[in-house]
């Protein structure tokens, strides 16, 4: 019993057992232990959460309602090249772009000219219309050391389903960039100017240069001499020809004319027309050869006004009732009789008979 008593007293005067002392643990080499047929299962340890760490992820930033887009078919010109400027954006199709804003007269470019401007609408992708504009610019100025465009508003609405256009709400407004072009030549760039003027005087002429100065001046005059006086011949030519009469023809082949007139039939109407017609000419051929006036073009009014003074064997009444005849025979519906056929005639051979040129 003293033994017991002894035994019980150590045991109070020990510390607790290490099973039953608290260790920490860390938690990634924590593993929940399978249970055996003989031993519980014990839970796995986790680590506490933080607030830092549940709150939830940020969202991303939701995309532009307008995309803008912008490219130029060159970065640098050079005098009088063309170069096409293209704004391009990109909507969904409830968003309405206002055209008149993307206008020319709202461009505004220095050292540039605006030649032509295209609009285009695709909408071949589906929920994306895509709104291209291209601008033709070109410049002339030497001076400009570059050329710039300047930014470009664009206002936007948006289009409720069932809408029309011009009820849509102003939505915003997107800011289309500037844009600047380099104005450069295909010249490499020097440090200096290019002289393009010599600065040296100008050298004297030997003597014998200035001697031969008077006659190759008048080498020049000699060789234009011949070809004046050939010009002054072919004008001298010309007018001569314009003035120039017709071939006189002679006393006997114009009365061979008329007899052959005479012998015309002049039975029928049709045979007095051709007769008639035949006769005018005529007449109007000796009144020519006669004058010298251009007789085939005038009235029978006109012939004896234009006359320089009347026939001596015919009056310029019965040469103006005579032409008068004619013209009825060719153009009245009913034609002359046949009896005055031989009246007329002899009035004809009185013309011819006249003496006056």
């Amino acid at each position: 019993m003293r033994w017991v008593g002894v035994a019980i007293s150590l045991s109070c005067l020990l510390p607790a057992p290490l099973a039953a002392q608290s260790v920490p643990v860390n938690p990634a080499q924590t593993q929940p232990v399978a249970p055996g047929p003989t031993q519980p299962a014990v839970p796995a340890r986790t680590r506490p959460v933080t607030p830092a760490q549940a709150r939830p992820a940020p969202k991303p930033p939701a995309p532009a309602p307008v995309v803008v887009r912008t490219w130029v078919s060159r970065t640098a010109v050079w005098l009088g090249d063309r170069v096409t400027y293209v704004v391009e954006l990109q909507a969904a199709p409830e968003i309405e772009i206002l055209a008149d804003d993307l206008d020319p007269d709202r461009l505004t470019v220095e050292g540039l000219e605006i030649l032509d401007v295209a609009t285009e609408r695709d909408a071949s992708v589906p929920g994306r219309v895509t709104h291209r504009t291209r601008y033709g610019l070109v410049t002339y100025q030497v001076d400009a050391p570059a050329l710039t465009i300047a930014a470009i508003p664009v206002r936007y609405s948006l289009r409720q389903p069932g809408q029309r256009q011009e009820d849509a709400v102003p939505a915003g407004e997107v800011v289309v960039p500037p844009l600047v072009l380099a104005l450069r030549s295909t010249l490499a760039p020097t440090a200096g100017a290019i002289a393009i003027r010599d600065a040296r005087p100008v050298m004297p002429l030997p003597r014998w240069v200035r001697l031969a100065q008077p006659v190759g001046i008048g080498l020049l005059v000699l060789s234009v001499v011949p070809v004046a006086l050939w010009g002054a011949g072919l004008a001298q030519r010309a007018r001569r020809s314009r003035t120039r009469r017709a071939p006189r023809r002679s006393m006997k082949q114009r009365r061979a004319d008329l007899e052959e007139i005479k012998m015309l039939e002049v039975s029928s109407e049709s045979d007095r027309r051709n007769a008639y017609v035949r006769l005018d000419a005529w007449i109007r051929e000796q009144i020519h050869h006669a004058t010298g006036i251009a007789a085939a073009g005038l009235t029978p009014a006109e012939v004896p006004a234009a006359l320089p003074r009347p026939f001596r064997s015919i009056e310029n009444e019965d040469l103006k009732r005579l032409l008068g005849e004619c013209e009825r025979a060719k153009y009245a519906p009913q034609a002359p009789p046949a009896d005055g056929w031989r009246s007329d005639l002899e009035a004809a051979e009185h013309l011819l008979d006249s003496r006056t040129r």
